[in-house]
């Protein structure tokens, strides 16, 4: 079973599909345009790290956004989103529609933050 986890950020989709912390899970991102700046190569800093990504690969099971530019406008871009996505064998699904329809499908687990130890009479 794959768990599916929201991102709000405006920003930082190329950040949050390397992120290992993702590892395995379907990210959804909910800003509504996604891959408007592409996806730039591999270019390392002084020190020998990658400059754009959190890691080596796409640690993402798979993507899900509300829209995805095809035609991407940045100085550093190499490759669209679509393609980079392609060459790394990872789905994507975009449309209002697939994000609606995924979020409907999970289940809400309540939470509660108290300073009782008895959170018996706050549920009830």
């Amino acid at each position: 079973m794959l768990f599916a986890v929201f991102q709000t950020g405006m920003v930082g989709y190329l950040e949050s599909l390397t992120d290992p912390s993702y590892h395995s899970q379907i990210l959804i991102l909910t800003y509504p345009l996604i891959g408007n700046y592409g996806v730039p190569g591999s270019d390392r800093d002084e020190f020998g790290l990658l400059k754009w990504f959190e890691s080596e690969k796409i640690h993402v099971a798979a993507l899900i956004v509300s829209e995805c530019t095809v035609k991407y406008s940045h100085w550093s871009a190499c490759k669209s989103l679509h393609e980079w996505l392609v060459e790394n064998e990872v789905p994507g699904i975009y449309g209002m529609h697939a994000v609606l329809r995924v979020s409907l499908t999970f289940v809400v687990i309540l939470g509660i933050v108290s300073r009782t130890e008895n959170t018996s009479d706050i549920i009830g």
